[in-house]
């Protein structure tokens, strides 16, 4: 179960958002040859649409992965918040540049992106909560790295922002958003750099392109505002130049990889429907107990292809489930087999939502059937 590049490409919202990146492109390389202060200002106001375009495509994805009922879901609402947030805080700060050639500060707009970053650190969260991040770093050295690199990022925007910081209590406001912007921005990235370290041992099957993408657009995302405050502080920041580029861009790979993720939910529901062609081995007379021992290690095998190792992350979860060789899918159950079997659904079920339900039911849709009726387990009728 693999998505291509090009199979993403041939999506119409995928078409639609790289035609609006291409045409917006081409509009801030039009302004290079015909300067223009107004189309620059018009530029620098409208390119968030990337990121509006993203966000309502992000709400739609994530209801489609369970909304609040799934950990994706979840995860998906986070960031598309988070993206939301970006276009409100883009749109209000282009008024008042238009209404008075100006942006104060504090101003509406930080509700939008101070806000983008408290969204961007619950998506990485969530994320790390659904990939089981703590089980990757067991050994010494991969501990040292979860604490020593958000405090190397909390340090280097410390340094670099704070460290001669002036406190002035009359603007408290003020005072917690230059605190809040680069150590909150610095907590998000930090974290999403571990989960991509993470990704090869724990995401792997169809979701991990997807992942991956929406890792390297946080990052994209903290560069963006990274740069945006140091030349903010050194007074340097230009209206629709780099900085905006940079923002332009980050916009773009999280929208991408938003809609990517809608290509692997459609992907996931088209394949579920294909039964296993494993049989039992001899029909109905090898036994109820080892026919579910058969159901549960398909499902197993299935789930594999959809999250890759972290799908053994939830089996690890059913104390009833014990795992002899996982490179074979060998596992032996202490108890009742259909009480395991509607756990371990469950569980796909809190991390992916309804969609782990039917890839289940359908995996052994030809098993189940050789089963008595009051034998299927409840969570595969």
């Amino acid at each position: 179960m693999k998505i291509s590049i090009m199979e993403i490409l041939k999506n119409k919202k995928t078409q639609i958002l790289v035609f609006l990146f291409v045409a917006i492109i081409l509009w801030r390389i039009s302004l290079i040859f015909i300067p223009s202060d107004s189309g620059l200002y018009w530029w620098g106001a409208l390119y968030q649409i990337i990121a509006l375009y993203g966000a309502i495509f992000g709400f739609l994805i994530a209801k489609k992965w369970g909304g609040f009922k799934s950990a994706m879901g979840r995860t998906v609402l986070a960031f598309s918040f988070g993206l939301l947030l970006q276009s409100f805080g883009q749109a209000t700060s282009s008024y008042y540049v238009y209404t008075t050639g100006t942006v104060p500060y504090p101003a509406i707009g930080d509700i939008g992106f101070f806000g983008s970053v408290l969204f961007y650190i619950t998506g990485v969260i969530l994320l790390s909560r659904a990939s089981n991040i703590q089980s990757v770093f067991k050994s010494i050295s991969h501990k040292i790295r979860i604490i020593v690199l958000p405090l190397i990022m909390l340090g280097v925007s410390y340094w670099i922002f704070l460290i001669d910081y002036v406190f002035d209590w009359t603007n408290k406001t003020k005072v917690f958003l230059d605190f809040g912007y680069p150590l909150g921005q610095a907590f998000y990235v930090s974290v999403a750099i571990l989960l991509l370290i993470s990704t090869k041992k724990m995401w792997g099957g169809v979701m991990r392109k997807p992942i991956f993408f929406l890792l390297v657009a946080l990052i994209a995302q903290y560069t963006s505002d990274f740069m945006f405050l140091y030349q903010s502080n050194n007074n340097t920041y230009v209206g629709g130049g780099s900085v905006d580029y940079m923002y332009f861009v980050s916009y773009f790979l999280m929208a991408f990889s938003l809609i990517y993720l809608s290509n692997v939910f459609h992907k996931i529901q088209s394949e579920s429907f294909q039964t296993a062609t494993v049989k039992p081995e001899s029909g109905v007379i090898t036994g109820i107990d080892k026919l579910l021992n058969q159901i549960l290690v398909e499902i197993i095998k299935r789930q594999e292809k959809v999250a890759g190792t972290l799908a053994w992350e939830e089996v690890k979860k059913v104390q009833a489930i014990n795992i002899v060789d996982q490179t074979n899918f060998v596992i032996s159950v202490n108890g009742d087999v259909k009480e395991a079997i509607n756990q371990l659904v469950l569980g796909f079920k809190n991390l992916f939502g309804d969609i782990a339900i039917d890839v289940s039911k359908n995996s052994v849709r030809y098993l189940t059937a050789e089963l008595p009726l009051d034998e299927v387990p409840s969570s595969l009728k």
